[in-house]
């Protein structure tokens, strides 16, 4: 498994690998650079270290437009703008891949969208490659046509993502916003420093790839996984949410968390969890919004905010300041009884799991949005791009969450973020979102039916990608 090397990717694939070796039928070799590997979360204690491995591949030294060399092994260890140097580093892998491949000889290899450079890897070797994708159903089945991505027909304007596009059958409630289409468009077909425009990756990973695999089932997303297959001409393999066991041990050892303790206090489903994952970069005027937003709904939060870029300058464990520098002036005197910030790491889980939390504000990464309806709260959905956007309005569609109103020009307000929590969390019109979420608990936690289309993919791949087993 060579997953991308954002960490918005790494975490799905691993979820992916420890369900596959969970089963005892498959060997897992996990490659990323040495840096991510270090930070992957550590292995459930049911797993065997024998069947699941982390294989270090070197990043090489690349250089960005200034020639400073890259500071980073992930996006998030860099700036936007470097996130382009950061691929041409990720394009160099394909040496130690090939040498990893030669010695090793598995029977398949999964890949992300961003190495279309593989499959002359894998052709060489006979060895048959898929796409994992972490992009929900929803989003491939809009945006990702082969033949719109590396073809002649392309997505011609930034406009023609403003409508579904002329394939399946989608509310016409699920399209971009212009603003969010122009920033979408010339991000995906713009030159960057690698030789690869991000359509081009996506593309040519999905015209070489034998099978997709996706972070879906039909029991949910059956028209999005039918129109997929129908748009590339393959097989599209669900293998469930990978939701996470809830009776997974805590993942911090020793005393309990101050958090938790916190949240102890509170009364049940009250509290709304805020987190915009590790990925996005929130500008100073975003988090301001959203904080004063929290602050005028009066709802209770603990919001898991991560330093941003602009504030590297500052310690990380140095609360007070990063609350001067970050912070509306005086918000966590003013909300000191109601809502705690937290700067550093924080056991998300175990928050998540508290029975005083009752829904959650997030970007609308489909993680997050798995996570959140595993635990049966309501969604407060406020995207930023590539496929959010898709995602939050096709969680509202199915009556699971509410976005945040933004303006034309894609701007939001603190009243527009306090009026979105307030509906959800205690509005007497928001009873019926909030019943409908519990019931998708049954669906997204059922830990049984995920594992089980877990094990139909390895007795496919089994049957139909690598019948004749080359180990013991």
């Amino acid at each position: 498994m060579l997953p991308w090397s954002a960490f918005g990717h790494i975490i799905p694939f691993s979820q992916l690998a420890v369900s596959l070796v969970r089963s005892g039928l498959v060997r897992v070799s996990f490659l990323s650079t040495p840096g991510n590997l270090r930070r992957i979360p550590k292995l459930p204690p049911d797993v065997s270290p024998d069947l699941l491995r982390f294989i270090p591949l070197p990043l090489a030294d690349v250089k960005d437009a200034s020639g400073s060399p890259l500071r980073g092994e992930a996006t998030m260890d860099v700036a936007f703008d470097e996130i382009q140097y950061l691929k041409v580093a990720y394009d160099l892998l394909r040496e130690p891949l090939a040498g990893f491949l030669e010695v090793s000889s598995p029977d398949i290899l999964m890949v992300d969208f961003a190495s279309p450079w593989a499959k002359d890897l894998v052709e060489e070797r006979g060895i048959p490659m898929m796409m994992f994708s972490i992009f929900p159903a929803s989003a491939l089945a809009f945006l990702m046509h082969p033949d719109y991505l590396t073809g002649e027909r392309r997505w011609e304007t930034p406009e023609s993502l403003t409508i579904p596009p002329p394939w399946g059958k989608f509310p016409p409630s699920i399209a971009y916003r212009l603003h969010e289409a122009i920033g979408l468009h010339g991000g995906i077909y713009s030159k960057n420093a690698s030789d690869y425009t991000d359509a081009e990756r996506l593309g040519n990973v999905l015209k070489s790839s034998a099978a997709i695999t996706i972070r879906s089932c039909p029991e949910f997303d059956r028209h999005y996984l039918e129109t997929i297959e129908e748009n590339i001409g393959k097989p599209v393999i669900p293998v469930g949410f990978l939701p996470r066991d809830k009776s997974t041990p805590p993942s911090s050892s020793g005393s309990r968390s101050p958090i938790l303790e916190w949240l102890d206090g509170k009364t049940e489903n009250s509290v709304v969890f805020v987190a915009f994952g590790s990925e996005l970069q929130l500008t100073k005027e975003h988090i301001h919004e959203i904080a004063l937003g929290l602050e005028l709904s009066g709802i209770p939060f603990v919001w898991a905010l991560r330093r941003p870029s602009w504030a590297r300058h500052i310690d990380q464990n140095d609360e007070e300041k990063l609350a001067e520098a970050i912070l509306p002036p005086g918000l966590l005197e003013r909300t000191s009884s109601s809502g705690k910030v937290c700067f550093g790491w924080v056991p998300q889980f175990e928050i998540m799991s508290h029975p005083t939390i009752g829904g959650t504000l997030t970007h609308s990464a489909w993680g997050s949005v798995i996570e959140t309806l595993q635990f049966g709260y309501p969604l407060v959905l406020l995207p930023f791009g590539i496929d959010q956007p898709l995602i939050a309005r096709d969680m509202v569609h199915r009556g699971l969450g509410v976005e945040v109103e933004r303006a034309g020009d894609g701007q939001y307000t603190r009243e527009g973020v306090a009026s979105a929590l307030r509906f959800t969390m205690v509005s007497v019109d928001g009873e019926k979102l909030r019943e409908k979420c519990k019931e998708q608990s049954e669906l997204f936690g059922d830990q049984e039916l995920h594992q089980a289309y877990v094990i139909k993919f390895i007795q496919r791949l089994q049957s139909e990608y690598c019948p004749a087993p080359k180990h013991d």
